[in-house]
């Protein structure tokens, strides 16, 4: 059972009927309070070009939270650790989960893809977390989401509307002040 259940237990429910693929996503926080956000290339979708006999396959620059499946009977908050480490090499501990923040329903636009709700919990990264990632990655300050993410960015990549939300959530900064990280962001800076 997940620290946090009680919170997100009708939720999960919820999703679990419906059918929706469960997912869980990580706001990733060091001690500078920047978020980490990660780059993705992500196939929307393909179709066949009859005129040139080829299959053509729709590609989105994303920028995203660390996230992932939740596998079996993994609790969010272990698939949420699991999902950090496969996508940024970091190994955190249940400890570093400070708060469930919130879920969101999606569904890609192209493939049918099965529809998703995605979890999303506020992640300690450390005091000088070292990524070891292959994809491009970005720490943002929660003033620079919605500057230098959006659609038209000049990497080309973009923020989706329930990951800025998420991101400017007034529940983060709570929880980051009442677990002493507020403090110790102060001595650092």
């Amino acid at each position: 059972m997940g620290k946090f259940l009680a919170e997100y237990q009708e939720a999960l429910h919820k999703a679990k009927h419906e059918g929706r693929q469960i997912r869980s996503g990580a706001v990733l926080t060091d001690l500078q309070g920047r978020y980490l956000i990660l780059g993705r290339f992500r196939k929307l979708g393909s179709h066949l070009d009859t005129s040139k006999k080829e299959e053509v396959t729709a590609i989105a620059r994303t920028h995203e939270l660390p996230s992932g499946k939740v596998y079996g009977h993994q609790s969010l908050e272990t698939a949420v650790l699991a999902n950090v480490h496969r996508e940024t090499g970091l190994a955190l501990s249940n400890n570093d989960i400070l708060a469930y923040l919130n879920h969101f329903d999606y569904q890609l636009i192209l493939g049918g893809r099965t529809p998703k709700t995605q979890f999303n919990f506020l992640v300690y990264a450390g005091k000088d977390p070292q990524l070891h990632t292959p994809r491009s990655f970005s720490w943002a300050y929660p003033d620079e989401i919605g500057a230098n993410f959006e659609m038209n960015s000049p990497d080309g990549f973009y923020l989706s509307q329930e990951t800025r939300e998420t991101l400017k959530l007034p529940k983060i900064a709570d929880v980051l002040r009442t677990s002493g990280l507020v403090n110790q962001l102060a001595k650092a800076h």
